[in-house]
């Protein structure tokens, strides 16, 4: 049995897992990000790269003690000891290796040691000093230890125990003189397990580190961190929340935490004001990382509408790292949808192709703009052609050339797209939505129509996604309700719903008014709730700046017109 089996079946033993190194943050692919092609902006999310994998063994140089005798030189197997108890536990597949090397010269200094390690390639070289005497019952050891690179513990780089008495060499094998070392190999193993995302599992050991390592680990920002991150990683965000709070706690200075803390409350917690502050914390203290900046700068363009700032982190995050695409595509979201500065944001997409010409959500993204807002169709369909080629079994760039189509008003072409949507990417909820209403409104397939629809909406809420097309995949069914079966509560229960995610996504304003226009319509001639419609008119004057200044009366005269004129006006397209 293996050490991860035994651990499995004996929870009270650990092993650990972490990252103790601060090396860089670094990001998500956009590949791997939910991408939305008329809402997406990357954001970013920081992890610890492991500096040693299980296959990569922590190699541990034994070098011959310094043998000081009060008396007479007698016998000793100490450096054996120490060797044959590694050996023990690299046997029960521990991922450690031990080389003993025979000096004639034992080493006098840390700084000899280390040179002697870095030659064998070791991690860390234990070495010491023994003091025999023969004439008590008990000799003396001192233990120390030094690290060969920037392997960060809370115990620093190298380390010495006091002189301590030893009755037997047993002492060594049961580990009584060795806690430092035993630390730092955890943590180790901590990283190997990190690394192959044995997250479950890495927890238990930090956990036993904690339990058994109290005198370092209360101590170990990073080991704190890492929990955090263990937790995040297995989606339980209560407590992700609590180990980054608790790693700013032991070390103020700890910064990597305080971009993750950030991350966590406005994208999962929705405590905006309080990720601006942990970002503003962090900025004060570092001036020169490309992530920071773009993070902070996502939040501002997210959810404070601030893009003028956000334009000027975004700049200086590309000024940093010049190959930062993810800045590069968001400056060129922002003047595209946001600015209309469409010279800008062409400029800024091409830049970001520069860097990754294959990266599928670029060249979606770019096909989206040049049909959308150039109607330049040719090369729309090109770029997603080419979005297809990196990622065939992907259903986003599918169902984006299906709405170029939709848009181009080649029905069949898009039709056909969002069937091969669905055919190579049946999880992917959006075709759904938009081949649903094609059904009912344009091959009067009614019954079809609400089947895609619905599965539309069981996809995004089994996926849980916080974007604009859930909230069209609930608004377009509410209208399906309304005007195909007259089932109002059924409708007033979508609205509501697609309401209450639009506030989550409280950046993405425009999608208001027709939610709430659409529950104005319902409570006044439908439901004849004339309260509910007239307080959720107050909530679209506050929030949509063309209506600031129209009375309810005029509203309902307005909307009546409407309806005469397009009485089919309820669905929504999520054309991008």
């Amino acid at each position: 049995m293996n050490w991860i089996d035994k651990l499995k079946a004996k929870p009270s033993i650990g092993v650990v897992i972490i990252i103790t190194t601060i090396i860089n943050v670094v990001s998500v692919t956009l590949t791997n990000l939910e991408t939305i092609s008329s809402w997406a902006k990357i954001g970013y999310h920081c992890i610890f790269p492991p500096k040693f994998s299980i296959n990569n063994n922590f190699h541990i140089l034994i070098l011959p003690f310094e043998k000081i005798s009060v008396s007479e030189i007698g016998k000793t197997n100490i450096e054996k000891v120490l060797q044959k108890r590694f050996i023990e536990l690299s046997e029960i597949n521990y991922p450690i290796e031990v080389i003993y090397d025979d000096y004639e010269d034992v080493p006098q200094t840390s700084i000899d040691a280390k040179k002697i390690g870095e030659k064998r390639n070791a991690d860390i070289v234990i070495y010491g000093e023994y003091y025999i005497n023969t004439n008590n019952l008990s000799n003396d050891v001192r233990i120390k230890w030094v690290l060969t690179h920037n392997f960060h513990t809370y115990l620093g780089f190298e380390g010495d125990s006091k002189v301590q008495p030893i009755k037997r060499l047993s002492e060594f094998s049961e580990g009584f003189l060795l806690k430092d070392i035993d630390y730092i190999i955890w943590w180790n193993l901590s990283i190997s397990l990190f690394e192959v995302k044995q997250y479950k599992i890495s927890l238990k050991v930090l956990f036993f580190i904690l339990n058994n390592y109290k005198e370092y680990a209360t101590h170990e920002a990073s080991l704190h961190h890492v929990i955090a991150q263990c937790y995040d990683y297995l989606g339980d965000y209560e407590n992700a929340k609590k180990y980054y709070f608790k790693t700013i706690g032991i070390d103020s200075n700890y910064k990597p935490a305080y971009n993750n803390l950030a991350i966590k409350l406005a994208w999962n917690f929705y405590e905006f004001d309080s990720a601006k502050y942990y970002f503003n914390k962090v900025l004060e203290k570092e001036k020169n990382n490309s992530i920071l900046f773009a993070n902070y700068a996502w939040l501002l363009q997210e959810h404070y509408c601030d893009y003028k700032n956000a334009i000027v982190y975004y700049q200086k995050a590309i000024k940093i790292d010049k190959r930062d695409t993810k800045s590069l595509y968001n400056l060129a979201y922002i003047n595209d949808l946001i600015i209309k500065n469409y010279k800008k944001a062409k400029y800024y997409y091409e830049q970001a192709l520069k860097i990754e010409p294959e990266n599928s959500f670029l060249l979606e993204q770019y096909g989206i703009f040049l049909g959308k807002k150039l109607s330049d169709f040719e090369n729309a369909i090109k770029y997603h052609n080419q979005a297809i080629k990196y990622e065939p079994n992907y259903g986003s760039p599918y169902n984006s050339l299906a709405n170029i189509y939709l848009l181009n008003g080649d029905i069949i072409w898009a039709i056909f797209y969002f069937k091969q949507a669905i055919k190579h990417d049946s999880t992917f909820p959006e075709p759904y939505t938009v081949y649903g209403v094609i059904l009912y409104n344009y091959l009067n397939d009614t019954l079809l129509g609400k089947k895609y629809l619905l599965k539309s909406v069981e996809l995004f809420d089994k996926n849980d996604s916080i974007n604009p097309n859930r909230i069209m995949g609930y608004y377009n069914l509410a209208m399906y309700y309304e005007m195909c079966e007259n089932n109002f509560y059924k409708t007033e229960e979508l609205l509501l719903r697609a309401l209450e995610i639009n506030k989550r996504l409280s950046f993405f304003i425009n999608m208001y008014t027709p939610i709430l226009t659409s529950l104005i319509e319902l409570y006044y001639f439908r439901l004849n709730n004339y309260d509910k419609a007239q307080k959720y008119y107050s909530e679209l004057k506050y929030l949509d700046i063309d209506y600031k200044n129209m009375s309810f009366d005029e509203f309902i005269s307005k909307l009546q017109k409407l309806k005469k004129e397009s009485p089919n006006n309820g669905f929504f397209f999520n054309v991008q």
